[in-house]
């Protein structure tokens, strides 16, 4: 056991041993200790030192690739490319793992530090100055000193930051001007720094990558896998620096491409559905795919839903060894595609006989070494992880690693096989602040520091960063549900902006979530999608019944089978199963409802595929990326409620 949270809230419950993954640092500290007693011991030392270095490394190596099991799809180049980037991550992960349970012994010591690096970095910076930042002692200085603030706060600062000025949040420049999703509104523009990337690689990736090895030991073999990313639309600043997502994508991995099925040639398609259908088409060619990645679930699932409704296409392409026509990309990248596929009748029969057998367990058997599905199933993305556990991805363990968002690195699962996810702040990447629940409405309401949080209760996230940010009310909402020694473990709740709210209710998309399951299974359903609007919006698209004279919550539904839940009676039942399941979880909202002012809920229907068509709508009409997009739970634009109100099934 790690050891107990110090102020007597909550004693730590989770085993968080070290001792896997090292056999292979073991050996090679054997032959340095061989190699010292030779330098002393020989006439010819450093010759044969580093002749019995060299052999036995050679030796050791080779074995050890050789008991991993190496795909055939890999070259030798990309086998020990990929081995020394594992052995490479696996060590790194394990030292900066040891140094986090560390930092998590003395809390308030490991967060006053990180602060205060923090302040001193961009001291001389015009945000700094101005409030006095390198007279900051402690956090009770900083927090009379500095306002909380919200984006609203740094839109002309980052303006100004991106045609040119220096010095104004942060004292360094910025390597990247993040877009957010926009997913709570319109997106947003922070400046992310270089060490904000090297904290992000160090106290994340490589940690995250050590308990996933430690935990799926099959990770550790040779085999490429398949991400599902897409080149983002940047552009560039008048100062020259780039605008564009801070998510993982092909142009940030550059290094590594290799390492998955898809050619470099095919993330130069700018188009995601044929980007996709690249993806998918190169993935199905190799039958030994050991893991499936991407950084959201939504992606992962909506990669298997096109999968299905062009299994036929890609199927006849393995078969004949050529793309189909009709996809948008240049006659050099067909060409270069098509230089690496031949005809295979043997794979075109396997996944054949593969989807005879229906979706449910279909990734293992088109790829029966397939060891892992990584991917973000926290909060908006429940669903999605919940339908590949179920459906496609039945048999195969999902670990969603990082919570993390365009300001950085806030958490990290250490925990990987339970479900929900479940993260450990990082008490260095991030000072936090928290906000109760009942005080979230307040402008400038008393925080919580991390060693102040209650085991069970739900609390704003408050943000300090090396980029500038400064007590930043990102939106993020949170349950602590346990601690490691003194750090709070936490499980995401809800964004602060997708609430429904038309009488003050405050509804969460969690709330609704557990409502819209509860009545889908009551009525033998299978949800594959959904959103959500305050009827508001209706009336602006003059949608709305006009007999209708109260408030209520328009909720846009996709079931994996439509006939079966179209008629307006069937509609009218299911409405009542989540007004039922609502008022059974929000005393709030039951109050409103028992004293008529908030009306029934309305549910609509909508065709096959409404949500795939909404998320291509949305990328077409925001900055997010395709790496980036998400489904918002609450809408609050008209446009959107248009789009779906034109996918409602007809009776």
């Amino acid at each position: 056991m790690l050891g107990s949270h110090q102020s007597g809230i909550h004693t730590s419950r989770y085993n968080m041993g070290t001792r896997s993954g090292l056999l292979g640092n073991l050996s090679i500290a054997t032959l340095i200790t061989v190699l010292f007693r030779l330098f002393f011991a020989s006439e010819f030392s450093f010759i044969a030192c580093f002749a019995v270095f060299s052999v036995a490394f050679t030796a050791t190596t080779v074995l050890d690739i050789a008991s991993r099991d190496v795909a055939r799809s890999h070259s030798l180049r990309s086998a020990l490319d990929q081995y020394f980037a594992l052995n490479f991550l696996n060590l790194l992960g394990w030292i900066f793992y040891k140094i986090l349970l560390k930092d998590t012994k003395n809390i308030q010591q490991t967060q006053t530090r990180t602060l205060l690096g923090f302040l001193r970095a961009n001291s001389t910076s015009e945000f700094g100055m101005q409030h006095h930042s390198s007279s900051v002692k402690n956090t009770e200085d900083f927090r009379r000193q500095f306002p909380l603030t919200t984006d609203a706060d740094y839109e002309s600062s980052v303006q100004r930051m991106m045609d040119g000025a220096r010095n104004v949040l942060t004292s360094k420049q910025p390597v990247v001007f993040a877009v957010t999703s926009g997913t709570s509104g319109r997106s947003n523009i922070l400046p992310f720094l270089r060490k904000q990337r090297a904290v992000f690689f160090f106290r994340g990736i490589t940690v995250m990558s050590h308990i996933m090895m430690k935990h799926f030991p099959q990770t550790k073999c040779l085999r490429k896998g398949v991400k599902f990313f897409y080149s983002p639309r940047w552009r560039t600043s008048p100062a020259g620096i780039p605008i564009g997502p801070n998510s993982s994508s092909p142009t940030s991995t550059k290094s590594i491409l290799h390492l998955y099925s898809t050619p470099k040639v095919g993330y130069d398609i700018a188009s995601e559905p044929d980007a996709l259908y690249v993806h998918l088409l190169f993935a199905l060619k190799d039958r030994e795919i050991g893991l499936i990645e991407a950084n959201f679930a939504s992606l992962v699932y909506y990669a298997f839903q096109f999968l299905e409704a062009n299994k036929d296409d890609l199927i006849d392409n393995i078969r004949k060894g050529r793309v189909k026509s009709g996809l948008s990309f240049t006659p050099e990248i067909r060409v270069e595609l098509e230089k690496l596929l031949t005809p295979d009748e043997q794979r075109a029969d396997d996944i054949t006989d593969a989807f005879a057998n229906g979706s449910v367990g279909i990734a293992k058997r088109l790829w029966p070494k397939m060891a892992l599905v990584l991917c973000v199933d926290s909060g908006a993305f429940g669903n999605y992880g919940q339908v590949l556990r179920e459906k496609y991805c039945e048999g195969v363990p999902l670990y969603s690693p990082l919570y993390a968002a365009t300001e950085g690195l806030i958490g990290l699962n250490v925990w990987p096989l339970h479900c929900p996810s479940r993260y450990l702040l990082m008490p260095t990447a991030m000072f936090f602040e928290f906000i109760p629940l009942d005080r979230m409405d307040e402008l400038q309401p008393e925080t919580l520091l991390l060693h102040q949080v209650k085991c069970g209760e739900p609390y704003e996230v408050v943000l300090t960063n090396a980029s500038g940010l400064c007590r930043f009310r990102f939106g993020d909402v949170v349950r602590v549900i346990d601690f490691v020694n003194q750090c709070p473990v936490v499980e995401f709740l809800y964004r602060k902006g997708q609430l429904l709210n038309v009488r003050g209710e405050k509804t969460s998309e969690k709330a609704l979530y557990d409502a819209l399951m509860t009545a889908a299974r009551d009525v033998g359903a299978e949800l594959v999608d959904y959103t959500t609007c305050e009827s508001v919006l209706l009336g602006e698209l003059k949608y709305q019944d006009q007999s209708r004279k109260l408030p209520f919550y328009a909720i846009f539904i996709e079931f994996s089978d439509v006939r079966k839940m179209w008629a307006a009676s069937e509609m009218r039942d299911l409405a009542a199963k989540i007004d039922e399941a609502l008022q059974d979880s929000s005393y709030v909202y039951k109050s409103f409802r028992t004293k008529n002012a908030v009306g029934l809920p309305e549910v609509y229907v909508l065709r096959s595929g409404a949500f795939s068509a909404l998320r291509a709508f949305l990328l077409t009409n925001s900055e997010a990326s395709a790496n980036q997009i998400k489904i918002p739970r609450v809408m609050k634009k008209t446009q959107s409620v248009e789009f779906l109100l034109n996918k409602i099934v007809k009776d």
